[in-house]
């Protein structure tokens, strides 16, 4: 609804089917600002009814037979506590209580999983933390495997490592992530010490410690054979470390925020609205490069923080005042073509 409205595109009266599932026709009309309004009511709703105050964090809901919601299902769930955080659903202080237990600062009494055990896998954190002996699909018997044998009882999963560190940013800072994200690298190369090759990659250095998921075989751990949402765990770069976005039709949004050792980042052919570009940032720079494409109207608008005491913004090297501030940040605008935007 938001990008038909910038576009002044209007589809006239459209008749959808009702909600009341019975066949019969209303007119469609709803806008962004209705569904925006929508979207805020559930939010929270779930930051209510999803709620578990006992453990501090989200559980998954309450069985047919818990009519007066006295027991909720929560089975320490870290992939779902912490794909809300990164859909922006949990209050500041959800946040903090989620991921003060995630990180292990925070002990659940009676969970199987605590503290530093939580990573014991190293790639990402468990999936879950309490035993699970009976909330599966009907075909599934648990009770001959142990917990971290199966990857929706206590095992791991190597895309949660994406929402791991995108939580880790928003709520425990870049420094935080950034360690998390190195722990990661040397598992890896851990990995390919081993000598595993192609589809053994992985199974060579496991063989003998831990099943892997896969192929018909169920197994604690989820790393290869069905498993390719696990390469959205590249998308953490561009999305956390540059915090790439867009804030509208064309407009491409770049919010730098580099550990401090990181002296700069780039990454080579991206594409944004099907123009291909090179990106070079620094917490207080981003640069343009190699544009491919580009169309009239893109824009980049850079979210830089703005520094203690004087400074000065630069676009391709002029000083500009055609900028903006907010909560501590200024916001810089420049076409979608070779350049650069600093501050000094």
């Amino acid at each position: 609804e938001s990008v038909a409205e910038q576009n002044d595109i209007d589809v006239g009266e459209v008749q959808v089917y009702s909600g009341k599932n019975d066949g019969t026709m209303e007119t469609y009309s709803e806008t962004s600002a209705s569904l925006n309004a929508l979207a805020e009511e559930t939010r929270k709703e779930i930051q209510e009814y999803f709620w578990n105050e006992e453990t501090g964090r989200f559980h998954m809901g309450y069985n047919l037979d818990d009519p007066n919601h006295e027991k909720p299902i929560d089975y320490g769930y870290v992939i779902f506590n912490q794909e809300a955080i990164v859909a922006g659903i949990p209050t500041a202080e959800q946040e903090a209580s989620i991921m003060s237990w995630i990180n292990g600062d925070r002990i659940v009494s009676g969970d199987t999983s605590q503290g530093e055990d939580i990573y014991k896998f190293r790639f990402a954190p468990r999936t879950s933390t309490l035993r699970n002996e009976k909330q599966y699909f009907w075909g599934w018997n648990s009770l001959n495997t142990p917990f971290g044998m199966q990857v929706q009882d206590g095992g791991a999963v190597l895309y949660t490592s994406f929402y791991d560190l995108l939580s880790r940013i928003k709520v425990l800072g870049v420094e935080n992530a950034w360690e998390r994200f190195q722990e990661i690298q040397d598992w890896y190369e851990d990995v390919q010490a081993a000598g595993g090759e192609g589809t053994r990659l992985y199974r060579e250095y496991y063989d003998h410690s831990q099943s892997l998921q896969g192929d018909g075989t169920a197994g604690g751990l989820g790393l290869d054979s069905e498993f390719l949402e696990n390469a959205i765990l590249y998308a953490t770069i561009p999305y956390g470390f540059f915090g790439l976005g867009s804030d509208g039709v064309g407009s491409l949004t770049v919010a730098p925020n580099l550990p401090q050792d990181q002296q700069f980042w780039e990454i080579e052919n991206l594409m944004f609205n099907s123009v291909k570009y090179d990106l070079r940032v620094t917490n207080s720079s981003v640069e343009l490069w190699s544009v491919r494409g580009a169309k009239s109207g893109m824009t980049l608008t850079a979210q830089l923080k703005k520094p203690e005491g004087s400074f000065t913004v630069l676009v391709n090297g002029v000083e500009t005042t055609d900028y903006t501030e907010k909560d501590g940040y200024l916001y810089i605008t420049m076409p979608f073509a070779e350049g650069y935007i600093s501050i000094r």
